[in-house]
């Protein structure tokens, strides 16, 4: 059949509409939840200046750590893991949680201390 537009949504609007749907949640002080795309871009992220500009590639790239690049491409694969990080931020160790969610190809991520 036809295709119509039903709709437009530009970052600002996807941003708040998916953190509104509970996409964006904090676990104890320093944890949180995250979301990429099947492509590596940060749709959800509590650092609003990383959500639609970053990817898991360029963060990598950014701060010279390939190990990111790993762990990116697990993720945009569909892979389902629990490892021990370093938060790339405070530098503290911590713990990911990540799975694909199939409906639309993008991971999950978890990282709590």
């Amino acid at each position: 059949g036809r295709k119509k537009i039903i709709g437009y949504s530009n970052r600002r609007h996807f941003s708040r509409m998916v953190a509104g749907n509970g996409f964006i949640y904090k676990i104890a002080e320093t944890g949180y939840a995250f979301l990429i795309s099947k492509t590596g871009t940060l749709i959800t992220h509590p650092r609003k200046d990383l959500v639609m500009n970053h990817t898991v590639f360029s963060l990598a790239d950014k701060f010279n750590k390939p190990e990111l690049h790993k762990l990116g491409r697990s993720m945009i694969n569909g892979e389902t893991n629990f490892i021990s990080i370093k938060h790339l931020f405070t530098g503290e160790d911590g713990w990911l949680f990540y799975a694909p969610l199939p409906s639309n190809g993008w991971s999950r991520g978890v990282i709590f201390p």
